[in-house]
């Protein structure tokens, strides 16, 4: 991103995020200047300074853009008034709540009936396959799902503070968020996230994949 012109900020804690409730993301007041919000995490319990940026940015309306586990982003105890933003972040903040994710690769394809949204434009591929398990998603109104996936896993009922949801075997679904790309045999997802960030501020496409660059792997993903 730094390459492209943007001034860029990275909060990552040392160790466990989900094992800690203080010094979890240290420098998050940097969200108080910033004009996009990127979140990537997952199950966390922040203490009150540390929360009190995010609840500051998402109270300004300005972008957010959730990547994979943000949906599930914070786990706080029932105790904690906070613990509405468990199921709340993902459904008032990104368009849905966490539900459930299936086990195997996921199939993904774009929806025809939106296949001429400006964030698909430039998109070289209208089908691929993504190693990130499907996240199975309850899209709230206004939302407009780009993509569909389809994955496997293990039927069963869960209990959801939004209600019981069936879970089968084989699920179709739409495909709330990336964050896990193939290497450098797949750049749809990398694509995608590109276009939402300079969409986000109505920005021309300047930018091109090998502009940014692919992280390649090193070895095989077990």
């Amino acid at each position: 991103m730094q390459r492209l012109g943007f001034r860029t900020t990275v909060v990552n804690g040392d160790g466990d995020p989900e094992k800690k409730n203080s010094d979890v993301l240290p420098g998050i007041e940097a969200l108080d200047d910033a004009d996009l919000a990127i979140f990537y995490m997952r199950f966390l319990r922040l203490p009150e300074k540390e929360w009190k940026p995010i609840e500051r940015y998402i109270q300004s309306g300005k972008p957010v853009i959730g990547l994979r586990t943000a949906n599930h982003a914070f786990r706080f105890p029932d105790s904690d008034p906070r613990s509405q933003w468990n199921d709340g972040f993902g459904r008032r903040v990104l368009g849905s709540p966490y539900i459930a994710h299936q086990s195997t690769k996921t199939n993904v394809s774009i929806v025809q009936k939106y296949s001429e949204h400006s964030i698909l434009s430039g998109l070289k591929k209208a089908r691929w396959e993504s190693f990130a398990k499907l996240y199975l998603t309850r899209l709230e109104p206004g939302c407009v799902p780009l993509m569909i996936g389809e994955g496997e896993g293990r039927q069963r009922i869960l209990e959801k503070p939004f209600g019981t949801v069936q879970v089968n075997q084989s699920e179709t679904d739409i495909v709330p968020g990336h964050g896990r790309t193939n290497g450098d045999r797949e750049c749809s997802p990398l694509h995608l996230a590109m276009q939402g960030i300079s969409q986000s501020h109505r920005l021309p496409e300047c930018w091109s994949m090998e502009s940014i660059g692919l992280w390649k792997r090193r070895r095989p993903m077990i």
